[in-house]
């Protein structure tokens, strides 16, 4: 269905924000910028690294991928290990309640 193509396109563009945010985010020491706290912000960090589209969440609800605000100003080698630790996700769930989430390992689930 076309639903199902916009899942699967945004789940893509989770998954690609979230290697390029494993890959370009910290800092030398491993440190998340504390400046990073909204949408425009991972935009800004990003867009020199990842191509404008994938920013796109092809959510019918709306949205845009935000960073997760509780990990700015921390090491990722603090937060536990990193298949457990949420760096960004949708801001708005999809009808069926569940948001695309990218996590520290590189991996992008559906929750």
């Amino acid at each position: 269905t076309k639903e199902m193509a916009k899942r699967t396109q945004t789940v893509a563009n989770a998954h690609f924000l979230t290697r390029a945010f494993v890959l370009y985010v910290p800092d030398s020491k491993g440190r998340i910028p504390s400046t990073l706290r909204t949408a425009e912000d991972l935009r800004q960090i990003l867009a020199p690294h990842v191509d404008s589209g994938v920013f796109e969440t092809h959510n019918p609800n709306g949205g845009v991928f935000v960073p997760n605000a509780r990990i700015a100003g921390k090491s990722l080698a603090d937060l536990g290990p990193p298949e457990t630790v949420i760096v960004l996700m949708e801001s708005k769930p999809w009808p069926d309640d569940k948001k695309a989430v990218g996590y520290a390992d590189g991996h992008v689930r559906r929750r």
